[in-house]
């Protein structure tokens, strides 16, 4: 299965893949999951350690656009089964499962949150998702995406509007 979201409504969507193969090469919609009157998302995350989604921006909660947990254990039907509390916009976010050092067994969400900088979630509990840590870097504008490094020593920031609005000279990665 596939998954799409978008800014102009129909939900999560879900699309078939078994049949891209040769000779058929077919890709079906087969439904759209619009638990709690969901209609968009702007971005998207699989954890697929953990067979949940993560829709960033969505439109639950106008205003709060939180981190909303989705289920993928029936992967033709999908289920909302948590969202973080802080009210805070989630833009993009990567979410990883630890398995050795101090957070192993829990489940951890990056979450790039504009003005407000890069959010840190556990989200091990879909149902009490709670802030591990805010970072607000130098020149914040709008924290826009991010990734970890492969040893998930670091995490890399690109903010989006830094240049634009002057506060940086060059494109800078935090």
């Amino acid at each position: 299965y596939a998954y799409n979201v978008n800014e102009s409504g129909g939900g999560m969507q879900i699309i078939d893949l078994s049949e891209i193969d040769p000779p058929t090469r077919t890709v079906t919609l087969v439904g759209a999951l619009t638990q709690s009157d969901l209609k968009t998302a702007h971005t998207m995350y699989i954890n697929t350690d953990s067979g949940h989604a993560y829709l960033c921006g969505s439109n639950l909660h106008p205003g709060k656009l939180r981190l909303v947990a989705v289920s993928l254990a029936n992967p033709a039907a999908p289920v909302i089964v948590g969202q973080s509390l802080e009210p805070v916009y989630v833009h993009a976010a990567q979410v990883v499962s630890y398995t050795s050092g101090p957070y192993a067994g829990r489940e951890i969400a990056f979450c790039y949150s504009g003005s407000a900088g890069l959010k840190i979630l556990d989200v091990t509990n879909k149902a009490n998702m709670f802030t591990m840590s805010t970072i607000v870097y130098p020149n914040t504008s709008y924290c826009h995406q991010g990734e970890l490094t492969e040893d998930r020593r670091y995490v890399l920031i690109d903010d989006e509007l830094d240049e634009s609005q002057g506060l940086v000279a060059t494109t800078t990665t935090y």
